[in-house]
């Protein structure tokens, strides 16, 4: 997961899956933006730079992600919970 637009700063695969699970928790296993609940997501940064906070962070089904970033349909690899 990056943590800013340019790529800069870099988390690594643990503290990824510990994002990923509280983000999954405070959202409920929704999608923060259609409420369905999410079997595969994509992680959205509603904001970049290098002091976010995870309520910057939100974990989106695929066409919801798309919407957010302006594209007709999601790109990039949907995550899987399975893998956390």
């Amino acid at each position: 997961m990056r943590l800013s637009k340019n790529n800069k700063l870099q988390t690594d695969s643990n503290l990824d899956k510990i994002i990923i699970q509280l983000l999954f928790k405070i959202q409920r296993g929704k999608c923060n933006r259609c409420n369905n609940d999410l079997i595969s997501y994509q992680v959205h940064h509603y904001r970049y730079g290098e002091d976010i906070t995870i309520k910057d962070l939100g974990l989106l089904c695929g066409d919801c992600h798309a919407i957010e970033s302006g594209f007709k349909k999601h790109t990039g690899r949907m995550r899987d919970f399975l893998i956390i």
